[in-house]
């Protein structure tokens, strides 16, 4: 199973070298709230949740969940990544 959405997010401020100060105020938001989305006590909105990663030079890349029949398991993870613009790099759970 690969990183989660909180931890793509640490991993990409982490990358591009911010604080989260700094990231908040490029991605119009706060600190706190910032602090809380890193630990999973906030979520942020989808605006944001693109926001916060292009903010750090990297894209957040997500593919619609295929129909599943009825008889199959559901899937714990499904692909979406995060890293430098163009390029795939990680699976995350949804």
């Amino acid at each position: 199973m690969g990183a989660g959405p909180r931890e793509l997010l640490i991993e990409a401020r982490h990358a591009a070298e911010l604080s989260r100060q700094e990231l908040a105020a490029r991605a119009r938001t706060s600190r706190p709230t910032l602090s809380a989305y890193e630990h999973g006590r906030k979520s942020p909105t989808l605006d944001t949740t693109a926001r916060l990663p292009a903010e750090t030079g990297f894209e957040l890349a997500s593919w619609d969940r295929p129909s599943t029949p009825r008889n199959w398991p559901a899937a714990k993870s499904w692909p979406c990544s995060i890293g430098p613009k163009h390029e795939t790099s990680r699976t995350c759970t949804h």
